[in-house]
This record gives C-alpha cells, sequence and structure tokens, in this order.
C-alpha cells in the first residue's frame, strides 16, 4: 500500500509541472494589482464578499480561451492569441457581460474592416485578425482583449521587444518585474472589466509546461442556461463513452442506476439551437432535467460538461456548493477529485463552504490526496490592493482541528464536527 502511494504522489507531482502556478494582475476588474503563487492541482479560493475570488476565475476564464491570430501594426503583422468560443460554445467576453448585467459598449468598441477588427488603445490602433478564417460583422462586439505567450527571456530580449513593440506601450517595466519566467499574459481595454472603469488591464499566468488544452468555467449562469447544439454534437463525435460517464457519474452523486439520458433539439429563437436534457427511469415517462430539483439540475449540467473534458484542461468552478445538500456536496467533490485525477485537471474553486473546505481536508487525511495536491488561498481586497495568504491542506487539518473557521479569523461556531478529527 506504500508503495502503491508513493508512486501515486510522484504521478501526480509530474502532472503539477504542466500546470498554472501562478497569476499577476493589474488593472483587471476589482484588482488594481496583485499576485498569487504556488498553485497546486486543487486551488480553493475563500474570503469575504468581494475579495477578488470570481474575478481570479474569470481572468483565468478570458486568458484561456483563446485562439490562434495576427496583430497588425506599424507595418507588419505579429503573432496573437484572440478570444474564442470555449468548450460550451460561449465568447467568452459576451459570457461575462451577461453575468454582470453589460449589455453595451460605450468606451473604445472596435471597429469592423474588411474582415479585421480595427481597436485603439492608448491613440495607438491595432488590426487584429484570424488564421482560420476572416472576423464577421458583429465580432467587435467579442473582442476586447488579445493574449500572448512568452517567456521572460524573450520578453527582455533587444530582439523580442523589437518584434513584438505592438506591446511596448502597454507592458511596462514595472509589469515585466512582476511577470513569471514563462507564461501567458492578457491585454484587456473592455473598460467595464478595467479597474475603475480606466486604463488597460494586463494579467499573466505563469506556466510550467505547455498551457490548458480547454477550459470548463461554470457558474449559476451557466446551470440556469440550455445547452448549445453545437457542444453537444463535437462531445457525441469526439469524447468516447460521454453519455455513459454522465451516467455513471451523476448515478453516483444522485444514488440511482436505473435510468437513462438523453437530448432532444429545442428551438427558442431562430439563431439559437440548444439541446434539452432528458432523465429516463425505467417504465417512467422522460424528465427535463430543468424540472428536476435545483441540486440535481446544477450537478446533471456540471457532468455534461466535466465528461466532456479533455486531458490537461482547466476546471473553474464558482459555488460548488450551490443548491447542495450535504451528501450530494461530499459525492460532487470527490466525484470532481477522480475526474481531475484521471484526465490530468487542474481545478480552481471559489467558495463559502466549510463543508468543500472539510471534504478536500478528509480526502488528505484519508490518502486519497496528498497535501502538497491542495492549496486553500484566503484573498481579501484594500483599497484594489489583492492580499491572499495561500496554505496547504496540511495546514487547513490543523485550523480545522483547532476548531478555527480559513474563511474568517474567528472560532467555529455552534458544533460542527469534522470526520478529519475521528478516531483521535
Amino acid at each position: 500500500m506504500g508503495n502503491q502511494r508513493h508512486r501515486y504522489y510522484n504521478e501526480m507531482a509530474e502532472r503539477r509541472n504542466s500546470m498554472i502556478k501562478e497569476l499577476f494582475l493589474r488593472n483587471f476588474r476589482g484588482i488594481k494589482t496583485g499576485k498569487l503563487e504556488d498553485f497546486a492541482q486543487f486551488n480553493i479560493l475563500v474570503g469575504p464578499n468581494n475579495s477578488g475570488k470570481s474575478t481570479i476565475l474569470e481572468s483565468l476564464y478570458l486568458l484561456f480561451s483563446t485562439t490562434r491570430g495576427e496583430v497588425y501594426h506599424d507595418g507588419s503583422f505579429f503573432e496573437c492569441l484572440i478570444p474564442e468560443k470555449d468548450l460550451l460554445g460561449y465568447d467568452p467576453l459576451l459570457r461575462l457581460q451577461k453575468k454582470h448585467g453589460i449589455y453595451s459598449w460605450e468606451e473604445n468598441p472596435g471597429t469592423f474592416v474588411e474582415g479585421s477588427i480595427k481597436v485603439g488603445i492608448k491613440e495607438k490602433f491595432w488590426d487584429l485578425q484570424r488564421l482560420d478564417k476572416n472576423f464577421e460583422r458583429g465580432d467587435e462586439d467579442k473582442i476586447g482583449y488579445a493574449a500572448l505567450d512568452y517567456t521572460r527571456k524573450e520578453m527582455e530580449s533587444d530582439s523580442k521587444l523589437k518584434e513584438e513593440n505592438w506591446l511596448k506601450f502597454i507592458i511596462n517595466e514595472e509589469d515585466l518585474s512582476s511577470f513569471p519566467d514563462k507564461g501567458r499574459t492578457g491585454i484587456l481595454w473592455f473598460q467595464d472589466f478595467t479597474y475603475e472603469f480606466q486604463g488597460i488591464a494586463v494579467w499573466t499566468a505563469g506556466i510550467d509546461q505547455n498551457p490548458p488544452h480547454n477550459v470548463l468555467f461554470f457558474d449559476a449562469l451557466t446551470a440556469m442556461q440550455h445547452i448549445e447544439t453545437s457542444f453537444h454534437s463535437r462531445a457525441l463525435k469526439s469524447v468516447p463513452g460521454w453519455l455513459h460517464e454522465i451516467r455513471e457519474q451523476f448515478g453516483n452523486i444522485f444514488p440511482n442506476t436505473d435510468f437513462q439520458i438523453t437530448f432532444t433539439p429545442l428551438k427558442i429563437d431562430s439563431d439559437r439551437n440548444l439541446m434539452k436534457g432528458y432523465i429516463e427511469y425505467r417504465e417512467k415517462p422522460g424528465i427535463p432535467v430543468d424540472l428536476l430539483g435545483d441540486g440535481a439540475r446544477t450537478m446533471f449540467k456540471f457532468l455534461v460538461f466535466l465528461a466532456a473534458m479533455e486531458d490537461n484542461g482547466l476546471v473553474l468552478w464558482e459555488d460548488p456548493e450551490l443548491f447542495q445538500h450535504s451528501e450530494t456536496l461530499e459525492r460532487s467533490v470527490k466525484g470532481v477529485v477522480d475526474s481531475a485525477n484521471e484526465k490530468h485537471l487542474q481545478v480552481f474553486l471559489s467558495t463559502q463552504s466549510l463543508e468543500v473546505l472539510g471534504w478536500f481536508a478528509t480526502m488528505v487525511k484519508e490518502g486519497e490526496l496528498s497535501s502538497e495536491d491542495v492549496r486553500v488561498y484566503y484573498t481579501d481586497l484594500k483599497d484594489g490592493i489583492l492580499i491572499s495568504a495561500p496554505y496547504t491542506a496540511e495546514i487547513l487539518l490543523n485550523w480545522i482541528k483547532m476548531e478555527l473557521d480559513p474563511r474568517k479569523p474567528r472560532k467555529i461556531a455552534g458544533n460542527l464536527i469534522y470526520r478529519v478529527e475521528e478516531g483521535e
């Protein structure tokens, strides 16, 4: 058993080498400046409301929901990364605008020009272009940021700065000194997502090897929406055993093996083709997923997308406790851990739940996870400055044993008892 666990931890260490390791942010949403370091496979963000947790998830979502493109600047073409539809089939910027109730772009919108999009930043102008096809009219509303993969050595060299001179007037020496040695940096000019609605947002994720292959960002808004037909078709064709995995995971969380899962087309308007999910129990009419209880509906949608994730992907999960009973929450967390281990996924959670923290601590205590697999980050914002205190699962265990609440500097209220204390 000891040798097996040793081999398991060695495998997990190798997986961590290809993960996001740190994050630097400047002027992104409510964060004027901030940095988080030493990410693990499972990263849990806790803290008071308006402390930057969702902003961190959203920054990672935008940064890795991109595809290859080009920028034309000062008579030359340069490589860049531009927004691309995410795993679920949504345009990243439009999706976050909808989440935050933003329905118009008042400042500095792009302009469609013969298959490209012209954007202006600091009185400079770029022409952004796709590599696979031309932009279409209306795409200018979807493009509010661009990105670039880099290494510090390249960025500091005169030749690289000359080659990428379209960044020289945005990325200053102060930013560069904060950048990890290798990573992906994003530049955002969509004013509603910049600090105090002005300036340019710059943020960088440090990566040891290759960036994530795909990104799943799951929040309350996603749980309430139907599934895009494009996602359904792609998953059926490219993910072996997709429906089987959904059924197995859903049956583990809400124990029942005697059912099938089906999807039928749903037409809402002339522009959107969606799919509606059904749970069909033996000898009973099919039940639309959206008529199930809130907890079952939410987890069903999450599992539909999680089962379609490719290896070395990134999962961003906001409020996993949403609508969940304690028992289903425990099974949900364990199911995500199993999927993440099997597919080499990196997971970031934002939560207000002691139970989520408790179940991760329990899995470490019982040997299902190593302490090095889990990081907890207490976050807060003071005048736009992100304050974060990271600690390992071993420290989390000690906090719980002392009846301290990792979400706030006070003791746990009531007689809440964790399994991590059992048998001690």
